[in-house]
């Protein structure tokens, strides 16, 4: 009885393929289209129908159960009692029984390619363990009915689990929402500015901080090893808007720490300060990197309370700063580094520079620092390989 139901189920699996095919390019269209679980007529999902499919498995059907014997025999052709037997596990497992069975995987896949998977899923489970299973058992030993029991219980299993993927196809799909566009939010008194770049999360940027970093374009230096050149040069695309970038600072609210505005040069935009006063309003801490060439500028954002840190980035010492800065014979009196740490509040120092100068480089004194800042008058490096000069009109 073994190898007869092993050789049917062969046969029978043989005999199901071409549904079997059509189930995989169910799963593929639906998936690939949105609002794919769809009825009625004209719906998308409806339209690759599985007549032909279907046909294929029904001629294929017809055909094992009119040469079941000669097919069987093509295995054991020496075994009267194993053809006999697999014979009628053909008549019973790969007859009407097939066609539904290769329905409830039609379904099925139908079901998964829309996102259900639960239902192909439960459908398994109803077919394998509380279907097949006690009804092979009740048909074959409670009611006598022994091998022919097993393959009753394997025939009726599929038409519940069948049912209910028909059920689920029918199902109406609730309409197709369109993704609402990208939320902004109005500046109160300022103008809409461009944000040419946004990092969404940093540790280095604001040592001691989770932040995230704003990138503005412009810069009144053309230091060739600058590593933000093209926020230099430009014109560089805008990522955002400032409504986009006030939106996304909304949603990271408890869960960042500050924000460092850097460039370019941050403070030759004329709408930072209105920016500024936007992200404060969200109740973020501002970090603020400058080159030091304004410091009138950020003494005022600093009296306004809209700058909590800021940082100079230091080119090299005072002989060398217009070369380094790529702006020769460049006015060393706003740069220098006691009045920019003047401006009042908690400030330090950084480099870029390359290695090539960084042994000539002078720090600035030192200037009171707050929590969570880099301590008083350390400068920390973060070194660049030499690079081609930028060009351009300073």
């Amino acid at each position: 009885m073994a190898a007869a139901a092993g050789i049917g189920l062969k046969v029978s699996t043989f005999a199901g393929m071409p549904c079997w095919a059509l189930g995989y390019g169910v799963t593929a269209m639906v998936g690939a289209e949105p609002g794919g679980r769809r009825s009625g007529p004209g719906a998308s999902g409806r339209q690759e129908r599985p007549s032909p499919q279907s046909g294929a498995t029904a001629l294929l059907t017809a055909l094992v159960q009119l040469a079941a014997a000669p097919i069987i025999a093509l295995f054991e052709p020496e075994n009267a009692a194993v053809t006999a037997e697999g014979v009628r596990y053909l008549r019973i497992c790969c007859s009407v029984n097939g066609l539904i069975y290769a329905a409830m995987y039609v379904f099925d896949s139908f079901a998964i390619g829309s996102g259900a998977s639960w239902v192909a899923m439960c459908n398994a489970m109803l077919d394998a363990a509380l279907l097949r299973l006690p009804l092979c058992w009740l048909l074959a030993f409670p009611l006598a009915l022994g091998p022919a029991g097993i393959y009753l219980g394997q025939a009726f299993s599929p038409i519940l689990p069948a049912l209910a993927g028909l059920c689920y196809f029918r199902l109406p799909v609730p309409p197709v929402l369109t993704p609402p566009p990208a939320a902004t939010i109005e500046l109160k008194g300022a103008l809409t500015m461009d944000i040419q770049g946004l990092q969404k999360l940093t540790l280095l940027d604001w040592p001691g901080r989770v932040a995230c970093t704003i990138f503005l374009g412009g810069c009144d230096f053309r230091c060739p090893f600058c590593h933000n050149r093209d926020l230099v040069t430009g014109p560089l695309p805008a990522a955002m808007d400032s409504g986009e970038l006030l939106a996304f600072l909304a949603k990271r609210k408890g869960l960042l720490d500050g924000v460092c505005v850097t460039g370019g040069e941050p403070l030759l935009r004329p709408g930072l300060e209105g920016l500024l006063e936007e992200i404060k309003a969200l109740g973020f801490p501002i970090k603020l990197d400058t080159n030091g060439s304004h410091p009138q500028l950020l003494a005022r954002l600093r009296s306004l309370g809209l700058v909590d840190y800021a940082a100079m980035d230091i080119k090299n010492s005072p002989e060398r700063y217009g070369e380094t800065a790529g702006v020769p014979g460049l006015d060393l009196g706003p740069i220098r580094g006691e009045r920019v740490l003047a401006a009042g509040g908690p400030c330090g120092t950084m480099s870029s520079a390359p290695p090539w100068c960084a042994s000539s480089m002078t720090a600035p004194p030192s200037a009171p620092s707050a929590p969570g800042s880099p301590a008083p008058g350390g400068t920390f490096f973060r070194p660049s390989s030499t690079g081609t000069p930028c060009s351009g009109p300073v």
